[in-house]
């Protein structure tokens, strides 16, 4: 059980290894990701509140906004902690 956090707009290709265990967190930039149509391997799928707002994204509603307390939570959660840049 992993969790993923991806950075930037640009998807990983290692992202191709993401489980449904797994969880993934959108951060900074990679939170315009969610304006656009992909499908991800997993139904777990995070953003950090402040990048959400400060973009004034609309989260869609299968995405869970976190504050800086669930993140670290999150990170202890799971087994491994991927950085995607």
């Amino acid at each position: 059980m992993a969790l993923w956090q991806l950075n930037s707009t640009i998807l990983p290709a290692s992202l191709a290894l993401l489980k449904p265990t797994d969880a993934l967190l959108f951060k900074r930039d990679a939170v315009y990701l969610l304006l656009q149509q992909h499908t991800y391997a997993t139904k777990q799928l995070f953003v950090l509140q402040q990048d959400a707002h400060a973009r004034n994204i609309q989260l869609p509603s299968s995405v869970q906004a976190i504050d800086d307390v669930q993140w670290v939570e999150l990170t202890l959660k799971h087994q491994q902690v991927v950085q995607c840049q």
